[in-house]
């Protein structure tokens, strides 16, 4: 009886998964992946002062998603063949966007997402290289000291126990009330 309710739960989660897109990022919260708005979603671009169009914040907030949905992909495909200098650099580009500071958070779990992949893939180094080139892309304390321990975590894989240290401490002092 027990392995029966065990199949229907295992079922519907599949179930949601497929209906909710368990790949699209936005599972819990909002994200890069799956947010694919049409030309009649986005609409036509304004024009503000001057010659150059622009887009309102909504619009702008929906095409530089798209571009960084289109980045995750590119540096996971490229991860995928091992090519993980040039994942890190498809990486960087999400980062280097103006975004706005209520994105930090979704920032700082691709930010974590991306380190994590490079540390299980053995290139803790280059973890370490994204999270130093794209820190001054956040803003808030509790990003600047969640990069902190990810880049301690990064050099303890590495064995490196001084500089692990160091990073929990920065983390640490920027952690205190």
């Amino acid at each position: 009886m027990i392995s029966w309710i065990l199949k229907i739960f295992t079922l519907a989660v599949a179930i949601v998964f497929v209906v909710f897109g368990a790949y699209n990022f936005d599972v819990g919260s909002y994200s890069f992946g799956g947010d694919r708005p049409t030309q009649s979603e986005t609409g036509p671009l304004k024009k503000i002062g001057g010659d150059r169009p622009t887009q309102s914040g909504n619009e702008s907030l929906k095409k530089m998603r798209s571009i960084a949905e289109t980045q995750h992909e590119l540096a996971m495909l490229l991860m995928g063949k091992k090519e993980f200098s040039k994942a890190a650099e498809e990486a960087s580009k999400i980062f280097d966007l103006e975004w706005p500071v209520e994105e930090e958070p979704v920032l700082l779990k691709e930010l974590i997402r991306f380190s994590d992949q490079f540390r299980h893939e053995d290139q803790a180094t280059l973890g370490i290289q994204l999270l130093e080139n794209n820190f001054k892309a956040f803003k808030t304390t509790p990003s600047r000291a969640t990069i902190w321990k990810e880049k301690g975590y990064l050099y303890k894989n590495l064995n490196q126990m001084d500089k692990a240290l160091e990073c929990f401490r920065e983390a640490q002092r920027l952690e205190k009330p």
